[in-house]
């Protein structure tokens, strides 16, 4: 860093400021970084300035000169990471094979699948929001997401809020 990035006194200088936040927009081959790693960058870049102007090396956090517009977040889906129904089916029957845990996942894998849910909103997932047909489709009502990871044990269909 010391070789490559400009003295934290130095970015008192809009000219500076704008090429560091340049380099950010840039991953190490050249070409643009992802708006949400920029995005990243830029708020370590702040955190520092802001140190910087507490520490009195800057007489304010540079950042606030410079306009800036923050790359926007692309969208768009690679149909080559998505599975084929066929590749879902295949890979849902391999889960099903490892037992003794098999069925249970078979579930789990299927809502993210099927019904397109994140991990942490299946393992909130309860019986009493779903409405499962004898045949064909059925619905899930999600009511909640537990992003943290528990650690007592598996997730189950019947476990509620509270992870009882």
């Amino acid at each position: 860093m010391e070789r490559n990035a400009p003295a934290v006194v130095d970015l008192d200088n809009a000219k500076r400021v704008r090429t560091v936040l340049e380099h950010l927009a840039k991953r190490q081959d050249g070409k643009s970084a992802a708006a949400n790693t920029f995005r990243r960058r830029r708020a370590v870049l702040s955190n520092c300035l802001r140190l910087a102007v507490e520490h009195e090396l800057l007489p304010g956090n540079p950042l606030h000169r410079v306009h800036w517009e923050t790359p926007k977040a692309v969208e768009e889906l690679d149909i080559r990471s998505v599975a084929t129904p066929a590749q879902a089916r295949a890979l849902l029957d391999a889960v099903r094979a490892q037992r003794p845990r098999g069925s249970h996942l078979v579930a789990f894998f299927a809502c993210i699948y099927y019904a397109a849910m994140r991990p942490e909103e299946v393992s909130m997932l309860s019986a009493e929001q779903c409405e499962l047909a004898e045949e064909g489709w059925g619905r899930l009502m999600p009511a909640g997401a537990r992003p943290q990871v528990v650690p007592h044990g598996p997730t189950t269909a019947s476990h509620t809020r509270n992870g009882s």
